[in-house]
């Protein structure tokens, strides 16, 4: 019988079960971070909607002193942005 060949499919046996455990490992790792990330999606709708409430009121010719009561626009040194906190997550807009 030859023998010589037994060593060198061991070593790559082996190495193909530690790339696949590898892998595997890396997928249920990443879920998790990919997870947490998703915890910024509903503040992002959040900013989205009051962008577009932002141009509906601008589109309909409404004050910018009236806009940014209704809509408790920051206003300091001149910037006007709008932010939102949600958690840990801030989340800054500048207006126009």
């Amino acid at each position: 019988m030859n023998r010589k060949g037994d060593i060198p499919i061991t070593i790559l046996v082996i190495g193909v079960v530690a790339i696949c455990g590898l892998a595997l490992l890396s997928f249920f790792s990443s879920s998790f971070k990919l997870e947490e990330s998703f915890t910024n999606v509903p503040v992002i709708e959040e900013l989205n909607v009051k962008i577009a409430e932002y141009n509906f009121y601008k589109s309909k010719g409404v004050l910018d002193s009236q806009i940014e009561e209704i809509m408790d626009i920051v206003d300091p040194a001149g910037e006007r942005y709008l932010l939102i906190e949600k958690d840990k997550i801030w989340v800054r807009y500048n207006l126009p």
